[in-house]
């Protein structure tokens, strides 16, 4: 492959990258992931508090255990992968 031909797919999947942040939002709730990986709240939770940093990853706001988009991400594809 010639440097031509690696720079147009570097664009592509940097075009990708650009699409997959647009669909995803900013901020998740756990419930949405639960729904999402066919899980628990109490197996994603028990994932979310062992794997990822408080206040970082994920916040409570309003009783609610919200997760950020890289936690999530992460999370969805651990389960997902697993079927």
């Amino acid at each position: 492959m010639n440097n031509f031909t690696l720079l147009e797919i570097k664009n592509l999947i940097l075009e990708q990258n650009t699409m997959l942040q647009m669909l995803i939002p900013h901020n998740v709730p756990l419930s949405q992931i639960c729904d999402l990986t066919n899980k628990s709240r109490q197996t994603v939770r028990d994932y979310l508090i062992n794997n990822f940093e408080p206040e970082v990853d994920f916040y409570k706001k309003n009783g609610r255990i919200i997760i950020r988009r890289n936690a999530a991400v992460a999370i969805v594809r651990r389960y997902n992968a697993k079927r």
